[in-house]
């Protein structure tokens, strides 16, 4: 039986899954990585491969969110391409925390506030209970 209007309950598992993404976010910041940083990093991030890798997975993140998740119009579909941009989002903070030492609290700062930033494009505000929720789309 195909309703018209998106189930309440979808529309929550949305809001519930990237809430829980993105404090998770914050939480890392201040449980493993140390709170909020001050200082000047020891050496440019920008010698650090991984800060290319970074980048590029925020760039696709960005992409999925804007290009390809107004076009997903069914439920799962949705879900999918949000879960897949968070957890783009979401692993750059851990690039911060992991790959880079405590000589770089900078870059360990831009990162979080990159992969925040990121996450938080994701909020599911394209969710309205009136989108259409066929098995078409």
């Amino acid at each position: 039986m195909n309703s018209p209007t998106r189930p309440a309950a979808n529309v929550l598992v949305l809001w519930v899954i990237w809430f829980a993404l993105v404090s998770s976010i914050v939480f890392y910041q201040f449980m493993l990585g140390h709170g909020l940083l001050t200082g000047i990093d020891a050496q440019p991030a920008s010698h650090n491969p991984i800060m290319l890798f970074a980048v590029g997975q925020i760039a696709v993140a960005s992409l999925l969110r804007w290009l390809l998740l107004p076009k997903a119009r069914v439920f799962h579909r949705q879900l999918i391409v949000m879960v897949i941009g968070l957890a783009l989002s979401e692993s750059v903070e851990i690039y911060g925390i992991f790959l880079f030492g405590p000589d770089m609290p900078s870059t360990k700062m831009t990162l979080f506030v990159v992969s925040l930033l990121s996450a938080l494009q994701f909020a599911p505000v394209f969710a309205k209970q009136g989108n259409a929720d066929g098995q078409n789309g």
